[in-house]
This record gives C-alpha cells, sequence and structure tokens, in this order.
C-alpha cells in the first residue's frame, strides 16, 4: 500500500504543480517549442500531474472546490501530484539553461546579422578571383551572376513580413 499524502498537503502541491505548468507555458511563448531533450523533467511532471485527473473529464482543474473533491473521492490519485511536485526544482534548473540557451542564440544571430555583409564581400571578392584566373573574361560575369545573384526587392508581403519578423530558431 502506499503512503498518500493528507488532502491539505496534496492541494498545497497541486497549486505549486499548477502554477509552475502555467508559468512554463508563459515563459516558453507561442512560438517557441522546448525540446523534450533540453526539459525532460517538465514532460515527466506534466504527464505526473495529468495522470492524476485521467478519468475524470468533468474535473475543471483551475477551480481548487473540484479538485479537493476529486482528490477525496480517488485518494490513490495524490501519488501522481507528490511524483510532479517532487520534480519542480529539476524543471526550474531545466527551464533557466533553456533561457540561456536562447539568450546566447539571439546573441550569435545579432553578431551574425552584423558581420555578415562584410563576410559576404569577401566571398564575392574571392569568387571573382578565383574565376578570373579558371575562366575566360566573358564567361566570368556570368558564372559571377549565377553563384550571387542580386536579392529581389519587392513589395513587402504579408508573409515576407512575418517571416521577418519571426525568430529564425523557434525550437530550443
Amino acid at each position: 500500500m502506499v503512503m498518500v499524502a493528507s488532502l491539505e498537503n496534496t492541494i498545497r502541491k497541486w497549486r505549486a504543480v499548477r502554477q509552475a505548468i502555467m508559468r512554463s507555458g508563459r515563459q516558453t511563448g507561442a512560438l517557441i517549442t522546448i525540446h523534450g531533450k533540453n526539459a525532460p523533467s517538465l514532460r515527466s511532471v506534466q504527464n505526473n500531474y495529468w495522470n492524476a485527473f485521467n478519468n475524470a473529464n468533468n474535473v475543471n482543474d483551475a477551480q481548487e472546490a473540484h479538485v479537493r473533491a476529486w482528490m477525496t473521492q480517488h485518494p490513490n490519485r495524490r501519488q501522481h501530484i507528490t511524483a510532479a511536485y517532487n520534480k519542480l526544482n529539476n524543471v526550474h534548473r531545466e527551464l533557466n539553461a533553456v533561457a540561456h540557451k536562447i539568450m546566447a542564440t539571439r546573441t550569435l544571430q545579432r553578431r551574425w546579422r552584423a558581420a555578415r555583409p562584410a563576410v559576404m564581400n569577401k566571398r564575392k571578392a574571392a569568387a571573382l578571383l578565383t574565376l578570373g584566373q579558371l575562366t575566360a573574361p566573358n564567361t566570368r560575369g556570368v558564372i559571377f551572376k549565377l553563384a550571387y545573384p542580386k536579392p529581389v526587392y519587392g513589395p513587402l508581403t504579408q508573409q515576407n513580413t512575418w517571416m521577418k519578423m519571426t525568430r529564425r530558431y523557434p525550437t530550443y
């Protein structure tokens, strides 16, 4: 027989787990998906949380009275809330690591965007020098234009604007 926590303890832990799950959803935002490998404890906490209520279609877990009634009727479900609560420290640590990854990636993107024109100019210069040595003069320009086409400037469509505004790497 598994020793179950008291009802008051379970409700306190349920509040903490529910708050942590809601906070993790807000932190990550709608555009970012966290890979399971970066926060395995988060998935485990979510699974334990839903296992506590997996047969309760009518339990609105946003209302404490419904949860209290459910946990009173099904005391063996309390162990899932306790298991989820015990992993909250790991979730906190893993989400902090993900946040550091996001900040590092954004910094790298900023620096690469700033350095990109110079890098591309060097590449183009090297390509022109090589083409000048290897090809006939009249074909050099044609090959260069095929290798480095000019960007197309046109109207800013809704899709193009959205693509520029969204993050380059939506998963971490």
